[in-house]
């Protein structure tokens, strides 16, 4: 069998589920579609069965300034009224572990660039040069950003799922603030 299986949401409520681990990462926020009631629903239910859910969450969860940034920042765990659209899923996820009484690790991965990807200002400026574009500054030219190569990130992630964390948050960034000057 396949070591990663990558299933649409559309097929996955159709679906019994009982894995070991399963990866979850939301493109925008569940609670904003139709579909992502169902889904949520259908995680609930007892055709999802699971020992552990890595969820792919986004460093997005910090406000205020970027350049220094540490899981103990903003804790997923603790009942805040006042959640950006990141800080809920995770919250989410924390709470349906709870639920289905498995384990959790949130991961917050920081901007990732790299070959084939063609969202984010590294993305978009290689890609707008290669077709002799110019380079796009949306907001501030001095935005201080982490970024991340993807294969830092696949190899990270394989790191982890072969360490075992659970009920944790974990950071995955170089740890290093770049200004978009400095691109």
């Amino acid at each position: 069998p396949d070591l990663f299986n990558t299933i649409s949401w559309e097929e996955v409520v159709s679906l019994e589920v009982n894995s070991i681990s399963t990866y979850i990462g939301w493109r925008q926020s569940p609670h904003c579609q139709p579909l992502g009631t169902e889904l949520i629903n259908w995680v609930k239910s007892t055709n999802f069965k699971t020992g552990k859910i890595h969820h792919l969450s986004s460093a997005s969860v910090y406000t205020g300034n970027q350049e220094f940034f540490s899981e103990f920042d903003y804790n997923s765990a603790t009942n805040n009224p006042l959640l950006n659209s990141k800080q809920a899923l995770e919250k989410l996820v924390v709470d349906l572990c709870r639920e289905k009484e498995s384990k959790f690790v949130n991961y917050r991965i920081s901007n990732i660039y790299g070959s084939g990807l063609t969202r984010g200002f590294i993305n978009e400026s290689i890609n707008n040069l290669r077709n002799g574009e110019p380079v796009k500054i949306y907001k501030n030219f001095d935005l201080i950003r982490d970024y991340l190569l993807l294969d830092d990130l696949i190899a990270a992630l394989i790191d982890l799922r072969l360490h075992g964390s659970s009920h944790k948050t974990l950071n995955i960034s170089t740890g290093y603030g770049v200004a978009t000057s400095q691109i």
